[in-house]
């Protein structure tokens, strides 16, 4: 072969090893830039989704909450589980498209727990809420649905006589505060 023939073959190979390495190096920026944007757009969903929860989240607790203190402070009639049963079911319906999928679950438990309290009759509801130990059911029942909720919108710090400690999950917080009351036991 001449050596004008292999000139040209060397050529050739720098310009096939230069279209490739171009085509490799634009690929890379693509995906690079591809991983940016889902990135970006998962980003913007999940703060979507905090400002819609941040919005009306507030309203399901406090209907939470509140039924929470009224059982402790007053007799509960079965006109009164019905009404606040209604009045969840009602926020749920409009707003638990937000739920995560744990809060969903939590929610589902309180739910049917309900559920089993108005098919009860006065009397029944009466003679059940006597008992100090099925208030505290029904209350800490609520509040894992109140933990939910809150774990939904971040809210994992708790300050106590221990100091500031973080959690994941309001679970975590829970667990923590019932090993602790054991450990006094």
């Amino acid at each position: 072969m001449s050596q004008e023939v292999i000139a040209a073959f060397i050529a050739l190979g720098g310009v096939v090893f230069s279209v490739i390495a171009s085509a490799y190096i634009s690929l890379r920026q693509t995906n690079t830039e591809l991983q940016k944007l889902k990135s970006e757009i998962a980003q913007t969903y999940t703060d979507k989704l905090l400002e819609e929860r941040l919005k009306f989240y507030p309203d399901g607790y406090y209907l939470l909450t509140s039924f929470a203190k009224k059982i402790w402070k007053e007799s509960i009639s079965i006109e009164d589980l019905m009404e606040f049963d209604s009045q969840v079911n009602s926020w749920n319906s409009k707003y638990g498209i937000l739920f995560s999928g744990n809060t969903n679950i939590v929610a589902y438990k309180f739910y049917r727990m309900m559920d089993e309290l108005v098919d009860k009759t006065e009397d029944e509801v009466r003679e059940m809420f006597m008992l100090n130990e099925n208030k505290a059911n029904l209350v800490r029942s609520i509040s894992e649905l109140e933990l939910a909720l809150k774990s939904d919108i971040g809210i994992y710090i708790a300050d106590n006589k221990y100091g500031k400690e973080e959690f994941r999950s309001y679970q975590e917080l829970t667990q923590a505060v019932t090993n602790r009351r054991m450990k006094k036991y």
